[in-house]
């Protein structure tokens, strides 16, 4: 992509970032999952591994059977639009969006359309993939869509919300293809709703698993396929062999010995299950990714509390029409912002409450926190619906100096104090 296209590009990141990222991940031992797209090589293979893995497959052809009632949906809040689309991968999902929108003639041209992602190489690949669903179609691209692109890490959002906020278009934020699960939920998706307006919709694409799911078929769903493999040690083999030079020996290994888990594992959103991929290398341990999984009726409770659900499209709904798995769904949820703005000040101090509730928490040990799920469950909804800034205010102070940051055998009396201000 150069200057003299016809789509403008945000810089991206400092061309040093990524090797900082990278040197980091390494000496703490955990590799961020923004780390995995970031080559042309890890790139390519997770296009490879969209298109072998049945739950992205399922996913596209879940799009598919939802777009007229999509479309409709949109239509009814204006005839103007701009999308934002956050993460969009391989860019199919969000060029079929497109087609069909410009198809139908339901949205007054042209679309403003902007692709965020950390990962150059697709953002490059979704241009393209866009550009060629338009192609032999009779639609004039560019007199259509108005596309741009940011090349930037999502912790950046907010330094970017001037420009993904400007006018007074309605818009649509697309967070499509799991990506939920990668992240802490509760940062994310406080992020997106800082840069939503009241009446902003969200098409949230998430991976949901069915009750009478086992973690050990889970963990083998997630570990089977060999490209799969390849994707997740993508980061270390291109940072740690191209740069010690230890060569193919340590790349097949890096790539034959990845393990896989599940547990619970910090996501805010109660009864997720997380796969977990790590490997050994050097007599060191390194977690290679991880994500969450939700029960869809948790997920809809902690969406409740921010937005307003207004329609849903599962897998689960056409499974008898195509071979899908029967243990695990894609799930599509298009959410509003409520019309009511809450005050910026309201919106901070929940963040910050909910940061220090978050460290507080995963200070407890794992025997502590049995019993204190329930309860963290709870006071995480109670912050969510907040409105009161005083209240804000005194339950943070109350944090600060309660018993939920010391010993694990005091952390229930700290969690009861500051659910009795909460309450």
């Amino acid at each position: 992509m150069g200057h003299g296209d016809a789509w403008q590009i945000w810089p991206g990141t400092p061309p040093d970032y990524w090797r900082r990222q990278i040197r980091a991940a390494l000496s703490t031992r955990a590799v961020p999952s923004k780390l995995l797209y970031l080559s042309h090589r890890a790139a390519q293979n997770w296009v490879d591994l969209c298109g072998a893995f049945d739950l992205r497959l399922q996913a596209g052809q879940l799009l598919r059977r939802a777009l007229p009632e999509l479309v409709t949906e949109i239509a009814t809040r204006a005839k103007t639009l701009s999308i934002l689309s956050l993460g969009p991968g391989t860019g199919d999902d969000d060029a079929l969006l497109l087609q069909e929108l410009c198809t139908q003639q339901v949205i007054e041209k042209p679309i403003a359309y902007i692709a965020y992602d950390v990962s150059y190489p697709l953002l490059q690949a979704t241009v393209a993939r866009i550009r060629e669903r338009f192609t032999g179609t009779g639609l004039h691209f560019e007199a259509l869509v108005h596309l741009s692109v940011i090349n930037a890490d999502f912790d950046d959002l907010v330094q970017y919300r001037d420009t993904v906020l400007s006018g007074s278009t309605p818009r649509l934020i697309l967070l499509l293809g799991g990506t939920l699960g990668n992240f802490t939920e509760d940062n994310l998706i406080t992020a997106v709703a800082d840069i939503m307006r009241p009446g902003d919709q969200l098409l949230l694409g998430v991976d949901c698993y069915h009750s009478e799911l086992s973690d050990e078929q889970l963990q083998r769903r997630y570990s089977d396929l060999d490209i799969g493999r390849r994707f997740l040690a993508e980061p270390l083999i291109d940072f740690v062999v191209s740069n010690w030079r230890w060569g193919t020996k340590l790349e097949m290994e890096l790539t034959a010995n990845i393990e896989t888990s599940v547990r619970p594992f910090r996501s805010s959103v109660p009864d997720a299950k997380t796969v977990i991929h790590k490997v050994t290398m050097q007599d060191q341990e390194y977690r290679l990714s991880l994500s969450h999984k939700y029960s869809i009726d948790k997920l809809r409770l902690y969406l409740q509390n921010r937005f307003v659900i207004e329609r849903e499209w599962s897998t689960s709904q056409i499974r008898d029409d195509f071979k899908y798995s029967e243990l695990t769904d894609y799930t599509l949820i298009l959410l509003s912002r409520p019309m009511s703005e809450v005050p910026s000040q309201v919106r901070e101090n929940r963040r910050a409450l909910l940061k220090e509730v978050d460290d507080a928490w995963f200070r407890i040990t794992r025997e502590a926190a049995k019993e204190l799920r329930p309860l963290y469950d709870r006071m995480k909804s109670e912050i969510n619906i907040c409105a009161d800034d005083e209240v804000l205010r005194t339950a943070r102070e109350k944090l600060a100096g309660n018993n939920l940051k010391r010993a694990p055998e005091l952390a229930l009396q700290g969690v009861a104090e500051l659910m009795g201000v909460l309450e």
